[in-house]
């Protein structure tokens, strides 16, 4: 499996972005004002398409997912053969929806987790 090693972001999950807006949501109920404007998201911590691989292979063979090695080569974009070029740097700045709802249960290797404790079902 080869997985390109110098493109950097926040991978995140349906269900972490969900939880940042339910957050949101909330406060507005409770009465407490979110300042209006634009907000990015992401999970940390951040990390290379290779890292984020390597984890989820990682973390499959520890279930037993995965029966056996796999190794995960890592490559430059260069290699990778796509139409469309990507960023190198595709990490978002989230500072401004930290300091309004904070950054709790941010981290994408906790909802990889899950995702792989649910195959295991």
């Amino acid at each position: 499996l080869t997985v390109v090693a110098d493109q950097f972001g926040g991978p995140s999950s349906a269900r972490g972005i969900a939880q940042a807006l339910l957050t949101i949501a909330a406060q507005y109920q409770s009465g407490t004002s979110v300042a209006w404007g634009t907000y990015h998201y992401c999970q940390k911590p951040y990390v290379s398409w290779h890292e984020f691989a390597e984890y989820i292979v990682a973390q499959a063979i520890e279930l037993g997912l995965v029966d056996h090695e796999v190794e995960v080569a890592p490559i430059p974009s260069s290699e990778f053969p796509t139409p469309v070029v990507r960023p190198a740097n595709s990490r978002l700045d989230t500072s401004a929806l930290e300091s309004e709802i904070g950054t709790a249960d941010s981290d994408w290797a906790i909802d990889v987790d899950r995702v792989l404790a649910s195959l295991q079902s």
